[in-house]
């Protein structure tokens, strides 16, 4: 395999080879045949259904995209609910001060508030996971 860098990758060089790679007609850049262009589409097909499964659930945590404000409510109450966790982990890990092991056991169950909240949201979940693994972390180091 070449890379685009060193020009001799698949580089698309017109209009038509920018819609062929979109709707799946590869034969066009490739000169393969039709049963590539059906496994091609069908590869597509999944990669693009994950994309909008995805882009729905993020459209239902924006102010201005959602439906109506409880996602974004939600969205913004997972937010405030890891909150706590990072500070403590980024206090920690920037001044060395470990909060007590009260404030860490607090904040636990509100990262697992927020994962639930979170209805798939990778930001909020990936935060809640960090706030979640890091005060265990503090918690083991602590005693």
């Amino acid at each position: 395999l070449g890379s685009l860098l060193f020009g001799t990758g698949d580089v698309i060089a017109s209009q038509e080879d920018v819609f062929s790679h979109v709707y799946g007609s590869a034969r066009r850049t490739t000169g393969v045949g039709a049963l590539d262009d059906v496994a091609t589409m069908a590869r597509k097909s999944v990669v693009h259904t994950r994309t909008m499964v995805a882009a729905a659930k993020l459209s239902g945590s924006g102010i201005w995209t959602s439906g109506s404000m409880v996602g974004p409510v939600m969205h913004f109450l997972g937010l405030v609910a890891v909150v706590p966790s990072l500070r403590y982990i980024v206090k920690h890990s920037w001044y060395g001060s470990a909060p007590s092991g009260g404030k860490v056991m607090l904040a636990l169950p509100l990262n697992i508030l927020a994962m639930l909240i979170g209805r798939g949201i990778p930001s909020l979940l990936a935060s809640a996971t960090i706030g979640l693994v890091g005060g265990m972390m503090q918690l083991a180091m602590s005693q």
